[in-house]
């Protein structure tokens, strides 16, 4: 939550033995669109990492940004954009400074709905745009230590960072998509009934 403690979160953190690797990242980044007729979405959600290359962060087609001008965008903005792989995108960084970004890589994802991209640091460095970063990820050598790592973190880290697993971040946004879709069954299984019996010619 402050970014003046990063750096030395980040020591705590690779410092222990257990840790592989760990990547910079950042999230919530809101880019600008340029609004186009047809279109709904004028913002993302940009994931920035400083090295996708290690960040195991998959694609469906081409790949994920290497420099500051590329960027990779959800299938579901690709749809809405009507743009694919080659294609150049237009975008606000902070709503002011604008870059035009080659699209390498498609992939899909349940972020913000969908509504995100990836892009490397250096897409706002290289544009003289203040950035930093506020997420750590962090691979481990043996996934088994998971729990024990997290509650070792959660001491040693305290009050200057929250420690989860990465698939309790997306479990987080399935229940909140899920959620209201269970509700929403008994309703339209009761509706559905309904519908039937009238169309049988049922009365009470």
């Amino acid at each position: 939550p402050n970014s003046e403690n990063y750096e030395a979160v980040k020591t705590i953190v690779s410092d222990d033995s257990r840790v592989n690797y760990c990547i910079d990242t950042a999230y919530g980044n809101s880019i600008g669109l340029k609004w186009e007729k047809g279109i709904s979405e004028t913002s993302m959600e940009a994931n920035v990492y400083s090295d996708f290359s290690k960040a195991e962060m998959y694609v469906t087609d081409g790949r994920n940004p290497k420099t500051g001008h590329e960027i990779a965008i959800s299938t579901k903005m690709a749809d809405e954009l009507h743009k694919g792989l080659g294609d150049y995108l237009e975008i606000y960084l902070g709503g002011e400074k604008k870059a035009n970004m080659l699209i390498v890589g498609l992939f899909q994802s349940y972020d913000d709905l969908g509504v995100v991209c990836r892009l490397t640091a250096s897409a706002y460095t290289d544009n003289d745009y203040d950035f930093n970063y506020n997420n750590i990820s962090v691979y481990l050598k043996d996934s088994s230590q998971t729990n024990q790592f997290i509650s070792d973190m959660k001491e040693k880290v305290s009050g200057d960072g929250k420690v989860i697993k990465r698939t309790e971040q997306y479990e987080s946004i399935m229940n909140m998509i899920a959620d209201p879709q269970q509700k929403a069954i008994p309703i339209v299984a009761v509706l559905v009934l309904i519908i039937a019996r009238e169309c049988a010619g049922f009365n009470d």
